[in-house]
């Protein structure tokens, strides 16, 4: 176990020995700057969404990113592979997003992404009943035609002579006619709580196109093999987010290509998701993390206003009538509608690159380092898609007319807000310097711990974060630069054995702020 006893000297932050605990201990260096997150920019949302996440915003007392992302996954589920952006020659972004809001529990996540998304449910059934209607009409007249070539059949087989091979034909031609008749797909717009077969399956019936929403973090135990006896299935998250082709083999059934999936993912998860998604490194090692758009928003519980007026009519009209026409409008889109960039907004992309690769530099650039580096050589890719479901929810001649420099701008707005934040949330993952540190830290401020080994810490903390001794020594190192932890003395060898385990004291303000925040 870690200890808690104290020596009477340990190593200080420049390695000399300390031996009076009177001696003042400097204050520790921030692991990182203080941060104020980034407010997400409502304004940069067409008029009638951003009134919408405002309204929204207040009546539910949520930050007002919950709402913003819930809007822009709402677009994508709309547009998702009914739309790509083409930037230039050779370069086309689908306009489908994964989105991942984190906030603690019980912040009303459920409400909003109801609230956000009762359009989508509305017209998703409004078509299924249509489908049903038509569904009952080609079953029964498939019914019919198979009855007539199950006749047609048994007339041949009893025929003889010339009367045999007329009557085989017509057999065979009442089969085909029988075979022709399909039986058309109940729609599906969004899904829940799916499987990966299952989704795989939904998107090859409908084109490609599915919207998965959720207010809980579940989905990620799909991901890692819930289903799947622990074996992560990932080809379909990640060529869903890429539009790459995917085949689906399906029991009884031919298989099937779909060959620009477009695949939309809403999901909220608490902070404790984040590290669950850390210990896997099947996620890491594939690059899933970068596929997100993260919201890190501060939360309110404990100042939220009681009784806060509800979402107006007439505000939840509007969203609620554009919303439909957007989803019942391109529902039956085949072949995606190509949007293009005016000059001026071809411009602008050019000077967002030439302002993101520098930092891109594994050296000091902001978005450098692992994941991180991932997740910034698709920010551009990212903005664009915004910008093209911005573009279709503004604009009444959207497939007509080019993409505004206007509103690229704001789709910039957007990921300029959603790259700061994914810096918060890959770091937390273990993405940055200092992540590994600040998740050992916020370990022994949360258990009290006064006094450890390396040993004893490998034994307390998660191996699938901290697989060697080695990993958490890095992370300890990176502490005592800081100064919230210093070495120990070694203690002197007895007889044979392996080296005893480097010992270290944390600084008495860790353990003090740790105890403050439960009194």
């Amino acid at each position: 176990m870690i200890g808690t006893d104290s020596p009477d000297s340990w190593e200080d932050v420049d390695g000399s020995v300390r031996t009076d605990d009177s001696d003042p201990w400097p204050d520790p260096v921030p692991l990182a700057p203080p941060r104020t997150p980034a407010a997400f920019p409502v304004d940069a949302l067409p008029g009638w969404a951003a009134d919408y996440v405002a309204a929204l915003a207040e009546a539910t007392q949520t930050p007002p990113e919950m709402a913003g992302c819930c809007v822009l996954g709402v677009l994508s589920a709309c547009s998702g592979g009914r739309a790509v952006v083409q930037a230039r020659a050779g370069w086309r972004e689908p306009t489908n997003l994964y989105l991942l809001p984190v906030m603690r529990p019980g912040s009303r996540k459920s409400a909003v992404i109801a609230a956000a998304t009762r359009p989508l449910n509305e017209v998703q059934h409004e078509l299924q009943q249509q489908a049903r209607a038509k569904a009952c009409e080609a079953g029964t007249l498939r019914e019919i035609a198979k009855k007539a070539a199950e006749k047609a059949l048994r007339a041949a087989a009893n025929a003889t002579g010339e009367q045999q091979d007329k009557l085989s034909a017509d057999a065979v031609t009442a089969a085909g006619q029988a075979d022709a008749i399909e039986l058309p797909v109940i729609p599906r717009l969004i899904a829940d709580d799916v499987t990966p077969e299952a989704a795989a399956s939904l998107l090859a019936d409908h084109g490609g196109r599915l919207a998965i929403i959720s207010a809980e973090g579940g989905i990620f135990d799909t991901m890692a093999g819930r289903y799947s006896s622990g074996v992560p299935i990932l080809d379909l998250w990640l060529k869903g987010h890429a539009g790459d082709v995917l085949s689906v083999d399906r029991k009884g059934r031919p298989a099937e290509y779909v060959e620009q999936p477009a695949l939309t993912l809403l999901l909220t998860a608490q902070p404790a998701v984040l590290a669950a998604i850390a210990r896997n490194r099947a996620f890491r090692g594939r690059g899933l993390p970068a596929r997100f758009l993260y919201a890190l928003p501060d939360s309110n519980i404990g100042r939220r206003k009681i009784g806060a007026a509800p979402v107006p009519d007439a505000v939840t009209e509007t969203y609620v009538a554009h919303v439909r026409k957007l989803a019942a409008d391109l529902a039956d889109w085949t072949d995606p509608a190509v949007l293009t960039l005016d000059h001026d907004a071809h411009e602008l992309l050019l000077n967002t690159e030439r302002t993101i690769e520098p930092q891109l530099a594994e050296d000091d650039g902001q978005l450098g380092t692992g994941l991180l580096a991932e997740w910034g050589s698709k920010l551009a890719g990212a903005m664009l898609r915004i910008a093209g479901l911005l573009h279709v929810a503004a604009e009444a001649e959207a497939f007509r007319t080019p993409i505004s420099a206007a509103t690229l701008t704001q789709a910039v707005r957007i990921g300029t807000y959603f790259a700061e934040h994914a810096r918060a949330a890959l770091g937390l993952l273990g993405e940055s310097d200092t992540g590994d540190a600040s998740y050992v830290l916020d370990y022994l401020a949360r258990k009290g711990i006064e006094s450890f080994t390396i040993r004893s810490l490998h034994v307390e903390l998660p191996r699938g974060r901290f697989a060697t001794a080695e990993d958490v020594s890095t992370a300890v190192d990176v502490l005592t630069e800081h100064g919230f932890v210093a070495a120990e003395p070694p203690p002197e060898r007895t007889g044979p054995g392996r080296k005893p385990s480097p010992g270290y004291r944390v600084h008495p303000s860790v353990t003090t702020e740790s105890t403050e925040s439960t009194e």
